[in-house]
């Protein structure tokens, strides 16, 4: 387990970090979990969900992009100051959090199953 409960699940590895390689994430009992050396990273084991999600913040910080919390069935796409919004679930889901109070030019904030939605971005990072 690293700290926080998320887990290694089926595998791990216990590295042996090289020179110039650094130790981002750390496991419980102090093993490396996550090492990057300049741009590579090497992740130390098959994640479950929850460390899957942290090692996908790690990696998209490093990158320098923002991280969305999106419900389960809902998916985004950008383009430009363009935002889509795809509900492939059975239940219909909100997206004010997601929209944060942009201009919906298609759909509704409450977005039925398989609903789209379009809303117009404040900026297009």
């Amino acid at each position: 387990k690293t700290n926080g409960g998320q887990a290694f699940v089926k595998w791990r590895e216990y590295l042996v970090s090289g020179a110039g390689a650094e130790t981002a994430t750390e496991t419980e009992d102090g093993e490396a979990a996550l090492v990057r050396q300049r741009g590579a990273y090497y992740l130390a084991g098959q994640p479950n969900a929850a460390l899957a999600r942290d090692i996908v913040r790690v990696l998209l910080s490093a990158a320098g992009l923002p991280a969305l919390d999106l419900p389960q069935d809902i998916r985004i796409r950008d383009n430009g100051a363009l935002r889509y919004v795809f509900n492939y679930g059975p239940q219909a889901v909100s997206i004010a959090a997601i929209a944060r109070g942009a201009e919906l030019l298609l759909g509704d904030a409450m977005l039925a199953p398989c609903g789209a939605a379009v809303f117009k971005r404040a900026s297009a990072n």
